[in-house]
């Protein structure tokens, strides 16, 4: 029965959409897209740990592309420093078009989604029991205790810098001055620490472990950097989710629940307050309240990325941006070795305007001068996604996002650990889509430091099996 209305809730937001869509009304567009995303969040709390990716993933977009419209439409915040629902743009069409993206982009995620629904929850109520690997676990454990003291060294050069240049010229031009083997392992900390998890310890074990894994990166937020200790938040309570839907043990108590409800809103005052520190023209927020709407309208930001991906389409070069990566790296790291072709580096003309990264070349039609000097604006995956290949795109593209999301809950439960590890550390990289590149998630995963720290502890943890013998080998 509940099913059921949830599903008449659907289709009502589809007619809500198309009704909007025919009479180019901004306000039955912004409530249809509102729907969906109670629709979607809705969806995700019937069956929270089997969809908890699914729900975070919503939440991102949330918080990257509507939470500024949302505080502007309810709220009124900004209202008059800004454009209409808190946008860079005044033309109402411009934010027609905005809002069809998103509702576009929201319930093709859904129904991509929903192909894998049946398939988690049957494996999820037959779930493997993963093959115990204690040479791994241990390996895994030892190289991130060792580790952490050359993050924390790493950490600290990056908060010096920052803070005697700033944070946007820090973001453009920080390199570590430390031994490049001394880098080297603090790249390995974050991986090893995935790989530990990936061999599924219990969570008595997994508690200590978590908590100093994040007081360690929390040493980024000094910088003025405020992504990565996010995504390290999610992907802990992802994990903490799909182990709790997978296995006996109570992931999710009383406690941690507790611990989830308060701090969700302390990071938000906290991340408000670093986005404040490192802008120096910031006027400060007046209320405890204006913090809240603050942290959804600073992190709202990228959804003028959609609105300056219709403005400036006859200025955008004629290129393939969801790709970006993958082509520039082939083309200026791989080629560049046969061609006499000079490699991009930094935010400079050049690397805008030749290059293959929407948020380069986005950052520097928007802000040309900010942009030299190192200010970004970051891109989306439904503003590269709509340029790239237009409406059909953003379907097909809203709906492999989804089953991509499906694949990595399922996956999850998966009796080999190098695939689990694989899904946490995308997963991880993911949430951050709808904000950055398309292919992100999959760059920021295979980045050579990874690969090199997950192929030197798999090693090092067969040799170490190799030496003691099977005796330790148990289900």
């Amino acid at each position: 029965m509940k099913n059921s209305f949830r599903l008449v809730f659907f289709f009502f937001t589809i007619l809500l959409f198309l009704l909007g869509l025919l009479s180019g009304n901004l306000d039955i567009l912004f409530w249809s897209v509102i729907l969906q995303f109670i629709h979607n969040f809705w969806y995700s709390f019937i069956n929270i740990y089997n969809r908890i990716i699914f729900l975070c993933f919503n939440g991102s977009i949330f918080i990257f592309l509507f939470g500024r419209l949302f505080v502007s439409y309810f709220f009124g915040y900004k209202s008059d420093i800004s454009g209409i629902l808190g946008t860079n743009f005044y033309e109402e069409s411009l934010i027609i078009l905005i809002l069809e993206i998103i509702y576009i982009g929201l319930i093709t995620l859904y129904i991509g989604f929903r192909i894998y629904d049946k398939k988690i929850e049957e494996n999820f109520n037959n779930s493997n029991h993963l093959i115990f690997n204690p040479y791994l676990r241990i390996t895994s454990l030892i190289v991130f205790y060792i580790t952490i003291i050359f993050k924390v060294m790493v950490d600290y050069e990056a908060v010096q810098v920052a803070s005697s240049q700033g944070y946007f010229e820090y973001f453009s031009t920080f390199k570590s001055t430390l031994p490049t083997i001394v880098v080297l392992l603090s790249k390995f900390n974050t991986i090893s620490f995935f790989i530990y998890l990936s061999t599924k310890p219990i969570k008595k074990s997994v508690l200590p472990v978590t908590a100093i894994y994040l007081a360690v990166s929390a040493l980024s937020l000094l910088t003025g950097s405020r992504s990565n200790f996010m995504l390290n938040v999610l992907i802990i309570i992802i994990y903490f989710g799909l182990r709790s839907a997978t296995s006996n043990e109570k992931w999710f108590g009383k406690i941690e629940k507790m611990i989830v409800l308060i701090l969700m809103p302390v990071l938000m005052v906290i991340m408000t307050f670093i986005g404040e520190a490192r802008n120096k023209y910031s006027k400060g927020i007046s209320s405890s309240i204006d913090t809240i709407f603050e942290f959804f309208y600073s992190q709202g930001v990228s959804v003028n990325i959609i609105g300056y991906t219709k403005l400036f389409e006859k200025s955008i070069p004629d290129k393939i941006y969801s790709f970006g990566p993958f082509i520039e790296y082939f083309r200026y790291n791989i080629l560049s070795k046969f061609q006499d072709i000079k490699a991009l580096e930094g935010q400079s003309v050049e690397r805008a305007i030749e290059g293959y990264q929407y948020s380069h070349t986005m950052s520097y039609l928007i802000m040309p001068d900010l942009y030299i000097r190192g200010v970004g604006y970051g891109s989306s995956y439904m503003a590269e996604l709509f340029h790239d290949f237009g409406w059909i795109g953003l379907i097909i593209g809203g709906i492999i996002f989804g089953i991509i999301i499906g694949k990595f809950t399922l996956e999850f439960n998966n009796k080999n650990i190098f695939i689990v590890l694989i899904v946490l550390m995308m997963t991880r990289a993911i949430l951050f889509v709808p904000r950055a590149n398309t292919v992100y998630f999959i760059i920021n995963t295979l980045i050579i430091e990874n690969i090199l720290g997950i192929v030197g502890i798999f090693s090092l943890a067969y040799i170490i099996k190799l030496i003691v013998g099977n005796k330790y080998e148990s289900n």
